[in-house]
């Protein structure tokens, strides 16, 4: 029981005809504290005849539930809840597990005032953590005489934890990167995998392979083009190095993001993609974004929305 305060009449003795109005602070041993707590457990203990409709209320799914001639929609979680009142009562649908259903942590409205809670209680340790920085950079600077100092000394604690991160435009990549599908084959030892690019750029390739893979990031692999479409047949296009850079699982197949390591080896190869690219470009899919280097967190292209990507299949 929380800390309440109430108003009412009490005799000065048991023998008294005349009673006051006090004001009282309850606590759980006083007598009022215990004649409230009993009231609170009759309350809760009473049969309840209000029915339950948990749709919208929890992320999971509802399923329709009948209980003495009334109709419920429970989630898992709230099914289980029910089913616990109903043996610490002896069968009876009480008040009480009502409210600890309706009320849960388990429902979004109480996980958005946790979430809500959570962020005001880091608010205000940040607030405090600021306010700290603020005085021992005001004591540092010898009250106030050097102000610059004071300024460097604040400074150096906003950015060791900033309350806003700078989102904004940064260099996506060097090289234009074209959606274009082709055959390949990557290896590494005795462990080989088909798959088809998604995307190529001088710098880096998309693989996509179906299942899963043995393959971890930052491992070293060779890739063999079968169906790069190349006017110099003297260049090499097999066991290409490249290094993988990153691994998304998928639900039937994985996706491999390769980085070559040697720009210029094999010679030539650099400049067959770039001369891919070129000739491709305007008849498939360039990444928007590549043309100007520049990308924007949390934005996508009109032309990406606009138009699906289209590929090369060969």
């Amino acid at each position: 029981m929380g800390e309440i305060i109430v108003k009412h009449f009490k005799r000065e003795n048991a023998s008294s005809e005349g009673k006051e109005l006090i004001t009282e602070i309850v606590v759980d041993t006083s007598d009022t504290g215990r004649f409230l707590q009993r009231m609170e457990e009759s309350r809760l203990t009473r049969p309840c005849f209000q029915t339950i409709d948990m749709r919208g209320r929890v992320a999971g799914a509802c399923r329709r539930y009948a209980f003495n001639d009334r109709v419920h929609y429970l989630d898992d979680i709230s099914f289980q809840m029910f089913e616990r009142g109903l043996r610490d009562n002896n069968g009876v649908y009480t008040v009480g597990t009502f409210e600890a259903i309706m009320g849960g942590a388990h429902t979004l409205q109480a996980q958005l005032h946790a979430r809500e809670e959570a962020d005001r209680r880091r608010e205000e340790i940040e607030q405090r953590r600021l306010e700290r920085a603020q005085a021992a950079a005001r004591a540092r600077s010898g009250d106030g005489d050097d102000e610059d100092a004071a300024g460097r000394e604040l400074s150096a604690a906003l950015v060791e934890n900033p309350e806003l991160l700078p989102l904004g435009y940064f260099r996506k990549r060097t090289h234009p990167r074209l959606q274009y599908a082709c055959s390949v084959v990557v290896e590494r030892g005795n462990l080989r995998a088909s798959g088809m690019t998604r995307d190529i750029s001088v710098c880096g390739i998309r693989v996509h392979i179906k299942g899963l893979t043995a393959f971890k990031v930052g491992q070293d692999v060779k890739a063999s083009f079968r169906g790069l479409l190349s006017d110099n047949e003297r260049v090499q296009k097999e066991h290409i190095a490249y290094r993988i850079v990153k691994i998304e699982l998928r639900e039937a197949e994985t996706a491999l993001c390769l980085r070559r390591e040697e720009m210029d080896k094999p010679a030539g190869f650099s400049e067959l993609i770039e001369t891919l690219v070129e000739q491709n470009q305007r008849k498939y899919k360039l990444d928007v974004e590549d043309n100007t280097n520049r990308y924007s967190v949390g934005c996508t292209s009109a032309a990406t929305r606009r138009a699906p990507p289209k590929y090369l299949f060969l």
